[in-house]
């Protein structure tokens, strides 16, 4: 799909540019809280940013139980995460939303 092909063209230099301004490398961030837009969108997120395996698992769950509820998924995915107090201080988390006509908005985070 074309949402596919421009998420795999862009998100790795848009993440890694991003952090680059914080001296942060994707390495760096134990939590990732992406979009749940559909199941493309978070396999194509996953190979493309080369991230562990398990790195979206929040977001698969969020896609299974309620579907994709466009960009408000992140905070129904930060909210489960901030319940499980799964972040430990010092945590770096990256927040992952895409918007219509293809926007991403990266929300750095940390504990």
């Amino acid at each position: 799909s074309k949402l596919t092909d421009l998420v795999r063209a862009n998100i790795l230099d848009e993440v890694d540019s991003f952090l680059a301004t914080q001296q942060i490398d994707r390495s760096d961030i134990r939590h990732w809280i992406a979009h749940a837009g559909g199941p493309k969108v978070l396999e194509t997120l996953e190979g493309a940013l080369a991230l562990p395996e398990a790195a979206l698992a929040r977001s698969w769950r969020s896609l299974q139980s309620v579907g994709n509820l466009s960009s408000a998924s992140v905070m129904f995915i930060l909210d489960e995460l901030l319940e499980d107090n799964a972040a430990a201080p010092g945590d770096y988390g990256l927040i992952i939303g895409m918007g219509p006509g293809f926007s991403v908005e990266l929300v750095l985070l940390k504990w």
